[in-house]
């Protein structure tokens, strides 16, 4: 069964110089995939041997000319198939515009492990470089909230996964939730916060609710964006720490009976009109 997966792309000095990168990001949209940009990031001899897992160097000053020589624009690219739509992408482009071995336009993960390793690795250069000084990591004011949901292939019904929080936070229901990380897309937030708290790693569709709201917490102002997380009727779920219990209930039962705040509700509400929308057979089930 096909499922959402990520990818992460660098634009390599060779697009940036022939002025290539819209080519390139214009054809990863043509594969009806979402580019989002994480990050400008330098590369260094150590970086370049980190990210590749390369054993040695063979040749690093020619490496070191092409790759450590200015900031490296890091797209993380998301959607059904992902990594092999890129991977395509990245040979068709090569065929018609490679200019040598070397200057190869672009860099991509080629399994889900790597891109896993190479967002990871991007992630943490990113916030040292940009909290060097500080004794701990910034946090954002944005929030993502993952409304988790399946659907039975035969008679269309959906439930959506509802969590109970730990008591130390408060006991209540609602969808998963988390803090955006500094310069991550919420996109990835989203994909990273169901992962972390659910131990689920195949999303059959990541779907964008257009709904967003504010909220004060701990003093602070925080804005939410809403996200669904379709799965597989299968899937099992493993709860971190932060939540006691899980259920799955249908779209009336979760908004009469379990989820406390308005946010979370519409949230839902908006979720499961989208669904009907699309004719994914959830309204009035």
């Amino acid at each position: 069964m096909d499922h959402v997966e990520f990818t992460v792309v660098v634009i390599k000095p060779d697009a940036i110089e022939r002025g290539l990168e819209s080519l390139v990001t214009e054809e990863i949209g043509n594969e009806n995939l979402a580019a989002r940009k994480v990050c400008d990031t330098s590369f260094s001899l150590a970086m370049v041997q980190l990210f590749y897992r390369w054993e040695r160097i063979d040749n690093p000053p020619a490496i070191e000319t092409y790759l450590c020589n200015r900031p490296l624009p890091v797209l993380v690219v998301y959607g059904v198939d992902a990594i092999n739509k890129v991977l395509n992408v990245k040979k068709r482009l090569r065929i018609g515009l490679c200019i040598g071995r070397l200057k190869n336009l672009f860099h991509c993960s080629g399994t889900q492990p790597e891109a896993e390793w190479e967002y990871k690795l991007i992630r943490q250069q990113y916030i040292h470089m940009n909290t060097v000084n500080t004794e701990k990591k910034e946090k954002t004011n944005n929030q993502v909230e993952a409304i988790v949901f399946r659907q039975s292939p035969t008679s269309g019904i959906v439930e959506y996964l509802i969590l109970k929080r730990n008591p130390q936070k408060g006991g209540f229901w609602q969808p998963v939730t988390g803090n955006v990380e500094v310069g991550e897309p919420f996109e990835m937030a989203a994909i990273r916060e169901v992962r972390e708290e659910l131990g689920i790693k195949e999303i059959l569709e990541l779907i964008d609710t257009g709904f967003s709201f504010e909220f004060v917490d701990d003093g602070r102002k925080q804005f939410e964006k809403v996200f669904g997380v379709r799965v597989s009727t299968s899937q099992e779920i493993t709860l971190s720490p932060e939540h006691t219990e899980f259920k799955w209930v249908p779209k009336e039962v979760a908004l009469d009976v379990y989820l406390k705040y308005t946010g979370n509700k519409t949230g839902l509400t908006k979720l499961h009109e989208k669904l009907s929308g699309a004719g994914q057979n959830g309204g009035g089930r």
